[in-house]
């Protein structure tokens, strides 16, 4: 009997929390659970900081002839908005596990709040009139922008041990994979002004975040 209570309870502790209930035409009650009312915040703060660097993008094309492209910038950018997405993909996996507590919240939102900033420090300010010189744009802001990043991946390990009361099994890769993309990202800052360093460790931030985040999502 008190194996079953234990059981009960452990059941009753992973079942996520309702925080409402709306009527349908139909008589049923569909109850919203917590994390479909907190998933709506981190959705809203991920798309907002996707569109601003999607619309200096757009900026950029228009104003093509004044504008000196950089790789060592065009690459940030892209794990940057990568970042970003699959960063907001990879929070629907705790939908199961999520309880809408100061412990479960504070991480995501700010995971979410540090990708916004990256996105943010990332975006150039296109004029009306002038040159765009994205190479020295990156040599300027870069550091910003990939601190942003670093804060990210430290975040993220402080999110996995939080979230990890609440699972059976943390896959360990949880746990190294951010702290290996914090190091290149470190190093990235430190060789701000070498175009070699910035391009290859914007490249392997990109590719293993991908791989990192798609072989934790469950199919």
């Amino acid at each position: 009997m008190a194996q079953r209570s234990s059981v009960g309870k452990e059941a009753n502790r992973r079942r996520p929390r309702k925080v409402g209930v709306t009527r349908r035409r139909s008589g049923e009650v569909a109850v919203l659970a917590a994390f479909d009312f907190y998933i709506v915040l981190l959705s809203i703060v991920v798309s907002i900081s996707v569109a601003g660097l999607l619309t200096a993008v757009v900026r950029l094309i228009q104003a093509s002839r004044r504008v000196r492209f950089a790789w060592t910038w065009a690459v940030w950018a892209v794990a940057i908005f990568a970042l970003q997405v699959l960063f907001w993909l990879r929070s629907y996996s705790y939908r199961d596990l999520f309880q809408l507590r100061l412990s479960t919240t504070l991480p995501p939102l700010a995971l979410a709040i540090l990708a916004f900033l990256a996105s943010g420090l990332v975006t150039p300010h296109v004029p009306d009139a002038g040159p765009v010189d994205l190479a020295e744009f990156h040599r300027r802001e870069g550091r910003k922008y990939i601190a942003a990043c670093m804060a990210f991946s430290l975040t993220a390990v402080v999110q996995t041990a939080v979230m990890s009361r609440y699972e059976a099994h943390t896959d360990p890769r949880a746990y190294w994979g951010p702290l290996l993309f914090a190091s290149v990202e470190a190093f990235a800052i430190w060789q701000i002004r070498r175009r070699s360093v910035s391009i290859a460790a914007g490249l392997l931030l990109l590719v293993g975040n991908a791989s990192y985040y798609l072989t934790l999502m469950p199919l």
